[in-house]
């Protein structure tokens, strides 16, 4: 299915995990993506398996810290595709700590990963999507971001950050016909994905979630954890509907029941 055929898609955090399943899956529906982490091995592999596949990918190491790095980054796809249709903020960083041993260090690092990067994605793109009136902004959150989480308080405290800019914006950028979603996941699995991803046949492994959440609460059954495809999937699926259909929060929660 290409419904996503002469769109093109920023993702940040492509190198692994969700943002790797999200660029398979954007670019496996018709979409060209631009490919956007801090690890140039990492989005180097996932290119070559888009590519692969017959897709077309942009790879561009970027620290989205950096103003600098993120208007140079935007330029070479600009340059490359002319426009930037979709922007999905995917990257962040997950902090567990007791907030008496939590640094401002540590508070300056989750912030800048978590907000800052958005925040200059966002404005890098806005331009030209304020300009064709049209756009699609996906911003990742966490459960984290819509109850607060013991001993993640300044994870928690980013993610509500992302709810409120998310939410903002929506209503700022209504009237430009750019639509904002928010998706919270749960946990996550996120082993690598492989060449066969973009036929459907990801592996996905409950041992390394990606947000954390729950650990330290017990044990989790892999059946009781999202997998990467299921994200990627949703997030095609926000990508893909038409203007007059808009979802604004979306909660990713696993379906639990007993074996």
């Amino acid at each position: 299915m290409n419904n996503l055929k002469d769109k093109v898609s920023l993702i940040t955090g492509a190198g692994r995990g969700i943002g790797k399943g999200i660029a398979v899956a954007m670019a496996k529906a018709g979409s060209s993506v631009v490919l956007v982490s801090r690890s140039q091995s990492e989005l180097e592999d996932t290119a070559k398996i888009i590519i692969n596949e017959g897709g077309i990918a942009l790879a561009i190491k970027t620290d989205i810290c950096s103003e600098k790095q993120v208007n140079i980054m935007i330029e070479k796809a600009l340059d490359k595709f002319g426009k930037i249709d979709i922007l999905i903020n995917n990257a962040g960083q997950y902090l567990e700590k007791p907030i008496l041993d939590t640094t401002l260090e540590d508070w300056e690092k989750i912030m800048g990963a978590n907000l800052k990067g958005m925040f200059l994605c966002t404005k890098a793109v806005l331009k030209g999507m304020v300009e064709r009136k049209s756009g699609t902004m996906i911003n990742f959150s966490s459960i984290g971001g819509s109850i607060g989480l013991r001993g993640k308080s300044v994870y928690s405290a980013s993610k509500f950050g992302v709810v409120g800019f998310s939410k903002s914006l929506a209503k700022e950028l209504k009237p430009y016909n750019i639509k904002v979603h928010i998706i919270y996941p749960y946990m996550v699995d996120s082993k690598p994905l492989h060449s066969s991803s973009l036929k459907g046949e990801g592996t996905s492994s409950a041992s390394s979630p990606l947000w954390g959440e729950g650990k330290g609460e017990g044990e989790f059954n892999s059946l009781y954890i999202n997998k990467v495809e299921d994200i990627a999937d949703l997030v095609v699926y926000l990508a893909s509907l038409p203007l007059r259909v808009n979802i604004e929060d979306i909660i990713v929660e696993p379906y639990l029941r007993k074996l």
